[in-house]
């Protein structure tokens, strides 16, 4: 009745797109997505995909900043994830990408 999954379909090369820009941050090893599902690792070291000490909790770092602006992001380890709501809308995932270069703005500011 919602078309939802047309709606899906239609957002995901957008999802995409928005996830792959995430590599112009040097810390950013790997970033990919499948559907509204996406996933940036966070590393030291984008050549050698080296982790951050685990103590350094950067997952979780980054999700704490994300709180700050209102933005809820998934850490699992070094990896952060995204999982939007399928009734998303594009401005909605617009906003959360904005945020999430905000985030990682400023979490460069802290390395």
């Amino acid at each position: 009745k919602n078309k939802v999954l047309k709606k899906v379909n239609a957002l995901e090369p957008y999802f995409k797109e928005q996830i792959q820009s995430f590599r112009v941050y040097d810390f950013v090893g790997d970033a990919r997505s499948i559907g509204l599902i996406g996933a940036l690792e966070i590393v030291k070291d984008r050549k050698t995909k080296e982790c951050f000490p685990s103590e350094m909790r950067i997952g979780y770092r980054i999700y704490l900043e994300g709180l700050k602006h209102h933005l809820i992001l998934r850490p699992l380890g070094h990896i952060v994830y995204f999982y939007p709501p399928l009734c998303v809308t594009k401005n909605e995932l617009k906003d959360i990408f904005e945020k999430t270069r905000k985030v990682l703005d400023r979490f460069k500011s802290l390395l």
